[in-house]
């Protein structure tokens, strides 16, 4: 049985890519992450479409520095 949850809140973002939530907040206004606007400020994300959006902006040739 899967235990993970299908929703997340964007504290529990940050936290599994080990980011923080500001940067969530930013890449849910800014950079197009799919959420729902639940009200008063607060989003959730879906599980799937996290990995969904990840995968989409997946770098397979990073510039040399």
């Amino acid at each position: 049985m899967n235990t993970e949850k299908a929703y997340l809140k964007p504290s529990e973002v940050a936290r599994e890519l080990g980011i923080s939530p500001v940067t969530v907040f930013r890449m849910i206004r800014e950079h197009g992450l799919p959420a729902f606007d639940i009200g008063s400020g607060s989003f959730l994300v879906s599980r799937e479409e996290l990995m969904e959006w990840l995968e989409s902006r997946r770098v397979t040739n990073a510039p040399k520095k």
